[in-house]
C-alpha cells in the first residue's frame, strides 16, 4: 500500500460550472486543475456534478506521473436540463 500523487485535470464547455470528488474527498480546482493522494492498492471512484445549460460538456482527466489512470471524454448535461452528473471507477 502506497499512496501516489493523482493530477486532474477539467475543460468544460459554455458556461458550464464542474464540481469533482474521488471517493468521499472533493478535490479543489484552480482553473481546472487539481490534485490528491491516493493509495495505489485500491479501486477509487471519481465522481462529477455538473452545472450549465442542456448539452454543455465537461471532461476529465486524471494522471499519475504522467500516465492516465482515469479519462471521461465528453460527459453532457442533457436535453431539458440545467444539470447532471456522473461516476467512473479506476485504480492506480
Amino acid at each position: 500500500m502506497a499512496e501516489k500523487y493523482v493530477e486532474f485535470q477539467v475543460t468544460g464547455s459554455g458556461s458550464i460550472n464542474c464540481w469533482i470528488a474521488v471517493d468521499e474527498h472533493d478535490v479543489r480546482l484552480e482553473n481546472g486543475q487539481g490534485g490528491m493522494n491516493l493509495d495505489d492498492s485500491q479501486e477509487h471512484i471519481l465522481m462529477w456534478w455538473m452545472a450549465g445549460n442542456p448539452g454543455d460538456s465537461v471532461s476529465i482527466v486524471g494522471k499519475q506521473q504522467g500516465k492516465t489512470v482515469v479519462n471521461v471524454k465528453e460527459s453532457k448535461i442533457p436535453n431539458g436540463s440545467n444539470k447532471g452528473a456522473g461516476y467512473r471507477r479506476f485504480q492506480i
